[in-house]
């Protein structure tokens, strides 16, 4: 076999490894650990939705990792016990409209979130890193 075509067999074989190697990370990697970044305000927002405590939407399932109600996304409140689309899109307006929350009990302020739904979302929820 001459040179050119081994290193053609030579790129093709490498090129099915990577291929093969992109395919086992995707499949069987375990959940990466999420990266903060930190806003001009000196507060931790995560990189992307990607990295929040749930397995579906509703349902956070570590009480380890809060959810910063001050800089959180739509979808990160969603992923909250009992908070869905509209008390999200209401927090949020929340926030503009009065801004940051001194402290997780402030948010049962916002029309929808009473003491029962505080209850459920209180270990789930911080203000401050």
């Amino acid at each position: 076999m001459d040179t050119r075509k081994y290193e053609l067999y030579l790129a093709a074989a490498a090129m099915i490894l990577i291929a093969a190697i992109v395919l086992y990370v995707s499949v069987f990697s375990p959940a990466l650990t999420p990266v903060k970044v930190i806003n001009s305000a000196g507060l931790a927002i995560p990189a992307s939705t990607s990295a929040l405590p749930h397995t579906q939407k509703g349902t956070v399932k570590n009480q380890d990792v809060k959810i910063n109600i001050n800089t959180a996304s739509k979808d990160e409140l969603i992923s909250l016990p009992g908070i869905g689309e509209a008390t999200a899109k209401k927090i949020i307006e929340y926030r503009k409209k009065y801004g940051f929350f001194a402290n997780t009990a402030d948010i049962k302020n916002v029309s929808g979130i009473g003491e029962a739904k505080y209850d459920d979302i209180k270990n789930y929820i911080k203000v401050r890193n």
